[in-house]
């Protein structure tokens, strides 16, 4: 039989919540509510577990069975000594984030340095940019990186491909510093929800514009199904791109480097079936000539290598 202090103590323990930073959410409420309490031998245990995120469910677990204290054996809490040697060691300072820019054309680079790439193109005056990736962090680190290769030419546009996190996680930090953001159209209202989410874990530049008297933000435009950027070897054509990896995708092609630059479709070597023949399907649709494809991961790849991989 469970005892009023401990009834009391599950009264009190019956949600908890935390606020942290998240580059899409900004502040970033988890409250997990604890329910369905039963005495399991001596233990209270809840058996439902409801987390939400922002107020929107986000998992619940039901156990339908409890035992307690199960005989377990030692041998489950062994870490072999072939896997503990192999283990890194925990270091509460990040690394630094460091940017590669390797020239794939003239005029056209690849941001390169761990899992996610971005593409470069000098447009004479300014720096068009494709793909903002993981982090304010990582975005912060390419605008510093383009500031000393190219000083005194700036960012004036930044593309985004997708809406999912790892490729629009940056997107915050380009707007931040007052550069535009093309994205495919079905995907504005959320680059816009990034903009404006409250973030006052790690305030930005955006924070402190919250207030009826915030200057306005940097123009967040759609694309449809295509827009041209520049002009001479500069140009760029953002196209959208079906697929089944997400809806309002866009691609974006360089025609002085017959360069495609895609996220998440194509990405490794050799090339799948799949996403090479979506590929295949988009370049004849369009009637554009690529001769490589870079990827916001992974490898650059001969368009001979997509068109064998798609088949007949």
């Amino acid at each position: 039989m469970v005892d009023s202090t401990m009834a009391a103590i599950v009264a009190a323990i019956a949600a908890t919540s935390k606020v942290m930073d998240d580059p899409i959410l900004g502040d970033r409420v988890t409250r997990t509510a604890f329910t369905r309490w039963q005495d399991a031998g001596g233990v209270l245990f809840p058996r439902q577990v409801d987390i939400e995120v922002n107020n929107r469910l986000q998992t619940q677990n039901v156990a339908t069975a409890v035992s307690a204290n199960p005989e377990l054996p030692d041998t489950m809490f062994a870490i072999p000594d072939s896997i503990a040697a192999r283990a890194q060691r925990s270091d509460p300072t990040p690394p630094p984030v460091v940017v590669t820019l390797v020239e794939l054309a003239p005029n056209v680079w690849r941001a390169e340095g761990g899992t996610h790439h971005s593409l470069i193109v000098d447009q004479g005056t300014r720096l068009l940019v494709v793909e903002a990736p993981l982090s304010a962090l990582r975005m912060e680190a390419m605008l510093d990186t383009l500031r000393s290769r190219f000083p005194g030419k700036p960012v004036g546009l930044v593309i985004n491909t997708h809406h999912h996190w790892d490729h629009s996680s940056g997107l915050r930090a380009v707007l931040a510093a007052g550069v535009p953001v093309v994205t495919q159209a079905r995907n504005v209202s959320f680059v816009r929800s990034i903009a404006t989410a409250r973030k006052t874990i790690r305030p930005d530049i955006l924070s402190r514009r919250l207030g009826p008297a915030r200057p306005p933000l940097p123009a967040i435009s759609g694309v449809e199904d295509s827009l041209v950027i520049g002009r001479g070897d500069g140009q760029v054509v953002a196209y959208r791109f079906p697929t089944v990896h997400a809806e309002g995708m866009l691609a974006v092609y360089v025609p002085s480097a017959r360069i495609l630059f895609q996220s998440d479709i194509v990405n490794a070597t050799p090339p799948p079936a799949a996403g090479s023949a979506e590929l295949v399907r988009f370049v004849k649709a369009r009637g554009v000539v690529v001769e490589r494809v870079a990827g916001g991961h992974g490898v650059v790849l001969p368009w001979a290598d997509v068109e064998h991989a798609a088949g007949p």
